[in-house]
């Protein structure tokens, strides 16, 4: 074989591995409508983190007041699946399944079979890590 050809062929197949690597993290990322309000002093939203693994995917979930949560994400594409189960510490979220889609720069979600309550989180910088914030 000619250095040409092996050339070609391990940059080949570099592209593809990244490119398979980047098709399965297209939905990573931090969504968050979390945000604190001067005037009540509360913390109200929620914010949901898609990460990977070699395990998969995983969405961490945190509501307002709540403790943060793990669980396994089902992920088709650019659409995800999950639940929050009754093991779940923090039911500020509400237990029960979800539906989502990720788009480039939101996430839209809802409790399986039920879009008209359709919750919109922008993909942006997770509030803890805000030097903003107040709390």
């Amino acid at each position: 074989m000619s250095i040409t050809l092996r050339n070609f062929i391990s940059v080949a197949l570099l592209a593809s591995a990244l490119a398979a690597d980047a098709a399965d993290n297209s939905v990573t990322g931090v969504f968050s409508t979390l945000e604190f309000h001067k005037r009540s002093g509360d913390l109200a939203g929620k914010e949901i983190q898609i990460i990977y693994s070699f395990q998969g995917h995983y969405l961490v979930i945190q509501c307002a007041s709540g403790v943060p949560n793990v669980v396994p994400l089902n992920v088709e594409g650019l659409k995800i699946t999950f639940t929050l189960g009754e093991k779940q510490e923090d039911a500020f979220c509400g237990l029960g399944a979800y539906e989502g889609e990720v788009r480039s720069n939101e996430l839209l979600l809802w409790s399986k079979g039920d879009k008209k309550h359709l919750e919109v989180l922008p993909r942006r910088e997770s509030y803890w890590v805000k030097r903003d914030r107040a709390v």
